[in-house]
């Protein structure tokens, strides 16, 4: 015959054992923006609420290979493929740049995706492209956003199970899609420029740095975009964001190996730091690693270098408004030089075009001035 006492047993030991897991999850989740393959493994098993697996595959445009067939070949099963070139704002004709509110929660409402879920987003080559998706997140107000360490690449290694991918969305579920942007998470080309003479100054009140290789960055290798010049922001300092990764560019260094490597590089991570690259992907590595070691002002160049380059240093045209002194349209075109103007005018350039009204230049800027 089973006593009182061992009936009551029986009933705490295992209620004690479930409040005990879930404690070292949720401890796990709130010690680091990272979670390793073990950690996922035990949230899906656990069936954590609101869990939601976000695949994030991308290549760069050299490669054959493109995000969303990868997916569809495999993926970590219940995953739902993040294209981050769709959530995007397509109108500025760069790639994957930040996208407005409506067109974020658009999409986020196309995948069901909510505001207070508990996102895990992964790639398939380690860490690459899953930190884009996770800056994205943030900036649109999403607390609990996780980065995979190591990606699809490390769960495959520890033997978890893989499947094709073919989710469009989410299970339908309660929760909230009210999404506000965070403006200052991002940095447009003019607020760079303003910086340029506080970074050719050396002053260190502000740090912009470049996730690309040190080749890129130092314009000694062609850059991966047909026809985008090489070089780098004036000023700005190049860490590379495969030195935050471990040797075989899977996972992120550790915490005490992110910081050895910015007091290196000189960089004091209590001041505001701007994070840059390609075309505003990698760069969201650095702001990863920034995150990870306690840096809390921070940003993203969205444009990056291949807007840097098309619309900073390469000749574009400009509307002139004489009477409210605003340009009022830019975009690149060839050079037509028909009468210089003078830098009293705010810029250096060509008179191309005068409206009848004549109060309307059509003018090329040579840039960087």
């Amino acid at each position: 015959m089973i006593s009182a006492r061992s009936r009551l047993l029986r009933h705490l030991v295992p209620s004690r054992g479930w409040f005990w897991n879930k404690w070292k999850l949720n401890s796990k989740l709130k010690a680091d923006t990272l979670i390793d393959v073990q950690t996922l493994n035990d949230l899906i098993n656990a069936k954590y609420k609101n869990l939601r697996l976000l695949d994030t595959a991308y290549y760069m445009p050299a490669d054959e290979r493109k995000g969303p067939s990868e997916y569809k070949k495999e993926t970590i099963p219940g995953s739902v493929f993040f294209d981050i070139d769709e959530v995007a704002d397509h109108s500025f004709g760069l790639p994957h740049m930040m996208p407005t509110t409506e067109e974020f929660t658009r999409h986020m409402k196309a995948l069901q995706l909510h505001k207070n879920d508990l996102i895990v987003c992964f790639d398939h080559i380690g860490i690459f492209s899953s930190p884009r998706a996770w800056y994205t997140l943030e900036t649109f107000g999403c607390p609990n956003v996780k980065v995979l360490n190591g990606g699809l690449e490390a769960w495959k290694k520890a033997n978890m199970p893989v499947a094709p991918g073919d989710l469009k969305q989410f299970p339908e579920n309660s929760g909230s899609f009210d999404f506000v942007r965070k403006d200052s998470n991002i940095l447009s080309m003019s607020q760079v420029n303003a910086l340029i003479p506080k970074l050719r100054s050396k002053d260190v009140s502000h740090y912009v740095l470049d996730a690309r290789g040190a080749e890129r960055f130092s314009g000694k290798v062609a850059e991966p975009r047909k026809g985008l010049r090489s070089g780098c922001i004036e000023g700005s300092i190049n860490v590379p964001f495969y030195d935050l990764l471990t040797e075989d560019s899977v996972r992120m260094k550790t915490v005490p190996e992110l910081k050895q490597l910015f007091k290196d590089k000189g960089i004091d991570y209590s001041k505001p730091i701007t994070a840059s690259c390609g075309s505003g992907l990698t760069a969201c590595i650095i702001l990863l690693a920034l995150r990870r070691v306690g840096a809390t002002n921070l940003s993203l160049y969205d444009g990056s270098w291949t807007e840097y380059v098309t619309y900073f240093l390469t000749p574009r045209a400009h509307i002139l408004n004489l009477s409210s002194n605003q340009f009022t349209f830019t975009f690149p075109i060839p050079s037509c030089p028909i009468q210089i103007m003078p830098r009293s005018m705010g810029f250096w350039g060509f008179l191309l075009y005068t409206s009848e009204a004549a109060d309307e230049l059509l003018c090329v800027d040579l840039g960087g001035r």
